[in-house]
């Protein structure tokens, strides 16, 4: 596994001499008022760059802004790269961020047979994995369910989704609710 490190910073509100140092060590990632430095993965000079930055900024008592700071403060991120070689050694497997969204009147519902439904609008072709919200079920399409099968990951089970009603968007392949045989135990609060 790798990372992507990044910070930005913007000029207005933070002190001089801290951004006039911070521009020093990488001029190239100062723009017109702000700095920004990216650290793909695998780059490990960078990464240790935006480390070392990092810790100028909270020595000077700065705050991260995704903590809620404004004026002031920097913008650091740092997210996982995963590979294929992490992928096949994960035993288990939790989806997150969720690109494509079914909300409406009707969202969070099952048939008679406890199936997800969902309207045909919603069951495009090209939908790879939706989330019903305000639950928490996720639906997959039949290449995403035959590709996370192939990873050999444990607890995965599927079950079939109901299309309800019709549109000339309405993908053919059947859609699948994934689910899991693996159940923790429920959290305190």
């Amino acid at each position: 596994m790798k990372f992507y490190h990044s910070i930005w910073i913007n000029e207005r509100g933070f002190p001089p001499q801290l951004y006039a140092t911070i521009v020093q060590l990488k001029p190239e990632s100062s723009k017109r008022d702000f700095f920004h430095l990216e650290a793909h993965p695998g780059d490990e000079a960078g990464a240790q760059l935006v480390e070392k930055i990092v810790a100028l900024c909270k020595q000077h008592g700065l705050k991260d802004k995704s903590e809620g700071h404004r004026d002031g403060a920097f913008a650091y991120g740092m997210r996982h790269h995963y590979e294929v070689c992490d992928l096949q050694a994960a035993p288990l497997l939790r989806l997150k961020i969720q690109k494509k969204m079914f909300e409406g009147i009707n969202s969070g519902q099952r048939d008679d047979l406890g199936r997800v439904w969902l309207p045909a609008s919603t069951a495009k072709a090209s939908v790879k994995i939706i989330s019903i919200w305000p639950k928490p079920w996720i639906v997959v399409s039949g290449a995403v369910r035959r590709i996370l099968e192939s990873g050999g990951l444990a607890g995965l089970t599927f079950k079939e989704v109901t299309i309800k009603g019709d549109s000339i968007y309405a993908g053919a392949a059947p859609f699948w609710e994934l689910r899991s045989s693996v159940v923790l135990p429920k959290m305190a609060n």
